[in-house]
């Protein structure tokens, strides 16, 4: 029987066969194998993938850089994809469903719909409601009644708190950026410790973030440090397991390489999965996708 630390499967954006048949899709499996080229089943590619709730979906964002930029959700096993809204004349970054379903946080950009320059420090961390479609058909609603959060901040993808009540994100603060959160009650933010990328494990007991080429873990809601793995390319991804036990990381290296590797959350054991191309949006899934493959 596999280990709970290696079930489920990678999923990322990048280069492979098919790719120019719209295969963009990666999925490899966490306890090693055959990379395997997919087509998620929607009209056009999606941008800044997360695992939804259970790790049972994927949602995504379609029409980056478009006028109407559409926030959908796609199940593996080939139930039809929801639409879950829409922003139009900004930029939605990194959307993520909040462990329930029924909230957003994102980072907005009014007046932009593309990626900013680098140095951008003028996007808004958001929360909103999923509203039910407006018809029958399944047509969304707009993005509305969102609440802000925080302000003047470069993107950097944001993350819920395993139990819905808390939101990680990024703050730069005399020049140096911060992993914080965010109170959705008090509305409190804290700083939590310099780095980047937080991801939250979904059983509630871990933070994992970025500081220059380290992989820091700490504990929640203590904030102890529990592991700090150095990797030797710069890190650009993280991705938790649906159990919380394991920890995917992709490096991005020379040459358009790329690895991924995955830090075992018990022990801060470290293994090397495979080595690739350039990667996009790595998350981890529960289960295999049932989409088109080659």
């Amino acid at each position: 029987m596999i280990d709970a630390l290696l079930a489920g499967f990678l999923l990322f954006r990048g280069a492979g066969p098919g790719a120019a048949e719209g295969f963009h899709y990666q999925v490899l499996p966490a306890a090693g194998g055959p990379t395997v080229s997919q087509r998620i089943p929607q009209q056009g590619e999606l941008t800044f993938l997360r695992a939804g709730p259970r790790s049972q979906s994927v949602t995504g964002l379609r029409n980056f850089g478009g006028h109407r930029q559409v926030l959908v959700d796609v199940p593996l096993n080939g139930k039809p994809i929801r639409e879950l809204g829409y922003v139009e004349g900004s930029a939605l970054f990194y959307p993520v469903l909040s462990p329930d379903g029924t909230m957003v946080a994102a980072l907005m950009a009014p007046g932009r719909t593309d990626l900013p320059p680098r140095g951008f420090s003028g996007a808004r961390l958001v929360v909103f409601p999923i509203l039910p479609p407006v018809a029958a058909d399944g047509t969304p609603n707009p993005v509305t009644g969102y609440r802000v959060l925080a302000t003047e901040l470069t993107v950097v993808p944001p993350d819920w708190s395993a139990d819905g009540k808390l939101v990680f994100f990024v703050s730069r603060q005399k020049g140096q950026e911060h992993v914080a959160m965010v109170d959705l009650q008090s509305g409190t933010t804290q700083l939590i410790a310099p780095g980047v990328l937080p991801r939250a494990s979904p059983d509630g007991r871990s933070l994992a973030f970025v500081r220059e080429h380290s992989v820091v873990v700490v504990s929640l809601p203590e904030l102890r440090q529990q592991h700090s793995h150095v990797t030797e390319w710069a890190i650009a991804w993280l991705a938790w397991s649906p159990e919380g036990t394991g920890l995917a990381i992709g490096e991005s290296g020379p040459v358009y390489r790329s690895r991924l590797s995955v830090l075992n959350n018990r022990n801060g054991q470290f293994s090397v999965l495979a080595e690739t191309g350039p990667i996009k949006d790595l998350c981890w899934l529960a289960d295999k996708p049932i989409w088109s493959a080659r």
